[in-house]
């Protein structure tokens, strides 16, 4: 990827997963709630009640119509159950998509810097900014480890990952306007996959 072109992107993702920490810096101990650096990810990754969150940038080898990038969020999550059920997950996803839940999560968490840009659209005009197939861009992948995880012992790590594509007609606005990229991604890729994850990994 051009670092010209990603540098805003990469810029406005630091900014969610400091904003995503500090939501839970008013209940919690900043020692409970820790960031996580990886060389492949240029925001830190966020670790909450033992489940760390990340966001990155990856790109398609295939360009878009008119040969712009095709590049995504990359949304993840470590998975701890050996039961964890993807179609759980798939289904909880399907439900946070839904236009009532879609605004009900950005009443919940938007702030002073979001409003302009919902007064002007609403708050499901952060759907259209991305493309997202539950099908094909949710997948649950295996990560070797150097060293055995913390939690499970294990030398493996299995990683949720879901990929919010931007729409190739709003690639150009975005990349003018990271703030509104920043507010989207936060509100609606990152705060509907944990809203997603935490109900499926807790009970009904």
């Amino acid at each position: 990827m051009d670092p010209l072109v990603v540098k805003p992107f990469n810029d406005a993702l630091n900014d969610v997963m400091v904003r995503f920490r500090s939501f839970f810096l008013e209940h919690l101990n900043q020692d409970h709630v820790p960031f996580r650096h990886r060389k492949e990810f240029a925001a830190p990754l966020v670790t909450v009640m033992g489940y760390t969150y990340g966001l990155r940038l990856i790109e398609d080898d295939e360009q878009g119509a008119e040969g712009e990038p095709r590049i995504a969020v990359e949304v993840s999550a470590n998975v701890y159950d050996d039961e964890f059920e993807l179609a759980r997950f798939r289904s909880r996803m399907e439900e946070a998509h839904q236009p009532s839940m879609v605004r009900r999560t950005v009443d919940n968490f938007m702030s002073p810097e979001d409003a302009p840009y919902i007064k002007k659209s609403g708050p499901l005009s952060f759907q259209s900014l991305f493309l997202c197939d539950l099908q094909n861009d949710l997948k649950l992948v295996q990560k070797d480890k150097k060293t055995p995880s913390s939690v499970t012992g294990r030398l493996v790590d299995s990683v949720l990952v879901l990929n919010y594509w931007i729409n190739p007609d709003k690639f150009e606005k975005l990349s003018r306007n990271p703030r509104l990229f920043s507010s989207a991604v936060h509100l609606y890729c990152l705060r509907t996959f944990v809203l997603a994850y935490h109900k499926t990994v807790t009970a009904d």
